[in-house]
């Protein structure tokens, strides 16, 4: 009977005994953490349970302490990005201002390159002007002597426009203006810049083609056109 009685009281103690006071069997690396906390002192359930809340309490001011960071990087960076966007909007506009000017300069400066251009050119349109009459007169003599000469003949450029065409016929001979018709005579006319009546005759303004392009030997004004 007391052996019964001894084994109750024991059961009873146990039952009565703090579970906090339980020592677990925790291998010593699980303790192991980066958040600087040592280990619980024994490996009781109430020493490990407070360590647990340490690691908790720690990885909490972490977390509190990664969110200010977070939060003051943010900051952070959304400064930098306005005072950038500040600096490059200052810049753009000093760009943009700067690009301006130079525009304006360079516009000025080309308008009065454009101009003197001009001026050139109506210079050159009033020497040529004055040249082409000059260089007919030249080409037309140099091809009455090439035809004393028996040498082939040099082209006669229009005086207005360009051509003669290459629908045109070449002109080396009287002959050559007999065979043209009235629309041709006319365009030949025209391009020599000579002047002539819209209701003279074919003969009439081949023969002022005959004399524009110094057929003068006897046997060419000697010819006589249809």
């Amino acid at each position: 009977m007391e052996t019964v009685q001894s084994q109750s009281e024991d059961e009873s103690m146990m039952q009565l005994q703090n579970p906090l006071d339980e020592v677990l069997d925790i291998p010593d690396d699980v303790f192991i953490n980066g958040e600087g906390i040592p280990p619980p002192r024994t490996k009781r359930r109430g020493d490990v349970l407070d360590f647990g809340q340490e690691i908790r309490k720690s990885v909490l001011r972490s977390r509190e302490k990664t969110f200010e960071a977070e939060a003051v990087t943010f900051k952070l960076d959304k400064a930098l990005i306005q005072n950038t966007n500040d600096y490059n909007m200052a810049d753009f506009m000093r760009s943009i201002t700067d690009t301006l000017i130079r525009m304006e300069m360079e516009s000025k400066s080309m308008n009065r390159k454009i101009g003197d251009v001009d001026r050139k050119i109506d210079d050159l349109k009033s020497d040529l002007a004055e040249i082409k009459p000059l260089m007919f007169y030249v080409r037309t003599s140099e091809n009455a002597r090439r035809r004393q000469a028996r040498v082939p003949p040099i082209p006669v450029p229009f005086l207005v426009g360009t051509g003669p065409d290459d629908d045109l016929p070449i002109i080396n001979s009287v002959e050559n203006i007999e065979s043209l018709n009235l629309g041709q005579v006319k365009r030949f006319l025209t391009g020599y810049g000579i002047q002539h009546s819209s209701r003279a005759s074919s003969k009439i303004l081949k023969h002022k083609l005959r004399e524009a392009l110094g057929f003068y030997e006897a046997p060419d004004l000697s010819f006589e056109f249809s």
